[in-house]
């Protein structure tokens, strides 16, 4: 039996079977789907579950979509970047994603910079994330000590207030 490829699914952008079969082996063959067919949410969950950076491909009625993007998510959480705005801003989504990836706080969306929990759990995560954190967050001690004893050279985006402060 012949394998699908991405060729055959730019012969045949709109044959759902071909591209469903295809997404098996290249869950980047979701890019030449349809306009259509990027809006088919069985199409789209079976690619991002392979795949999560293949939402970057999904219709944007999709990418707004919680289920799509949190299976997106559960396997690239830098696929943060390309959800919809509604899933940046989720606070349990962006919780969830900073724990496994500090540095994936950098596509949440920026009222989130200044949450407490959120940047708590991100520095936890990984130090540096403290560089997209708000300036007063930079300044609240705790955290910034949570930053360092993750990676050392987060100091450099705190307060500077702080940076001289011996204890950190």
């Amino acid at each position: 039996m012949k394998k699908i490829t991405t060729k055959d699914v730019k012969k045949d952008p709109t044959n759902k079977i071909l591209i469903l079969k295809a997404i098996e082996n290249d869950p980047y063959a979701i890019e030449f789907a349809s306009t259509e067919l990027k809006n088919d949410k069985e199409v789209v969950l079976k690619a991002v579950n392979l795949n999560g950076f293949t939402i970057k491909f999904a219709s944007t009625n999709l990418k707004y979509d919680m289920e799509v993007a949190k299976t997106a998510l559960q396997s690239k959480t830098y696929a943060l970047e390309f959800v919809g705005d509604n899933i940046k801003k989720n606070k349990e989504v962006v919780l969830l994603v900073v724990k496994n990836d500090g540095l994936a706080l950098q596509f949440a969306d920026s009222s989130l910079f200044h949450d407490k929990d959120i940047i708590l759990a991100a520095v936890k995560n990984m130090g540096l994330a403290l560089e997209y954190a708000d300036a007063n967050i930079k300044k609240d001690r705790a955290i910034v000590m949570e930053a360092v004893k993750s990676e050392g050279a987060s100091l450099k985006f705190a307060d500077s207030l702080l940076c001289n402060d011996p204890e950190i």
